[in-house]
């Protein structure tokens, strides 16, 4: 069994970059197969700690770690459309020689998305977006030249992605999620009905139906 490190999860001492930075060389030295930060703005109304930016801290310890594998716990999926997203991963996966992890949720915390100004759609809705989100990424992370994209939530024209991730056919995709949506909508529109196994590789993805091993510190 392979154990992640959460170097801030809400709840529990709220850190600075130097301290993530900290933590995060001394978790690659003991061991911790990967290391994850939560995406949050804040977390509770009225809140002054600092909630560093996650993914500019991903890039930074991308720079001061050399084996251990980066990822969120999980990134909401709503603050970054999915073609904005494709390219921050790939950026992310060559900065780190190809260590990113790609864990995505549909987002919760309603006081976030109204306090900067981001619609709060419906859980289905947001669970749906995830579906198409990773159709967008798959297809930015593979595809040669450019293309044009129809979608129910998004219209891309003449998209392309360079430079390409370093891990082939793209990094591994983990969804983190307790409700049903997620995995009755996997389950059904985009694998077969009996893919409900704790893990699950397809082409590349990795998806997560069970709670993966991470400790908190």
């Amino acid at each position: 069994m392979k154990y992640g490190l959460h170097l801030r999860a809400v709840g529990t001492k709220v850190r600075d970059y130097p301290e993530l930075r900290k933590l995060a060389i001394k978790g690659e030295k003991y061991g911790f197969d990967s290391i994850h930060i939560s995406d949050h703005f804040f977390y509770f109304a009225g809140n002054r700690e600092p909630w560093v930016e996650s993914i500019v801290s991903l890039a930074a310890l991308a720079e001061v770690t050399k084996k251990v594998k980066l990822a969120h716990n999980v990134l909401c999926r709503s603050f970054r459309n999915p073609a904005y997203l494709a390219k921050i991963f790939s950026t992310l996966d060559v900065i780190s020689n190809g260590r990113i992890q790609i864990w995505l949720g549909a987002g919760f915390n309603e006081i976030e998305y109204k306090a900067y100004g981001y619609p709060f759609p419906s859980p289905k809705q947001r669970v749906d977006e995830i579906d198409e989100t990773i159709d967008i990424m798959k297809k930015l992370f593979t595809e040669k030249g450019n293309f044009d994209f129809k979608g129910k939530f998004w219209q891309l024209e003449q998209c392309e992605n360079y430079p390409k991730p370093i891990q082939k056919p793209y990094p591994p995709i983990i969804l983190g999620s307790k409700g049903i949506l997620v995995k009755r909508s996997l389950c059904t529109t985009r694998f077969p009905p009996n893919a409900n196994g704790e893990t699950l590789s397809l082409g590349g993805f990795e998806i997560n139906f069970s709670n993966n091993r991470t400790s908190d510190i």
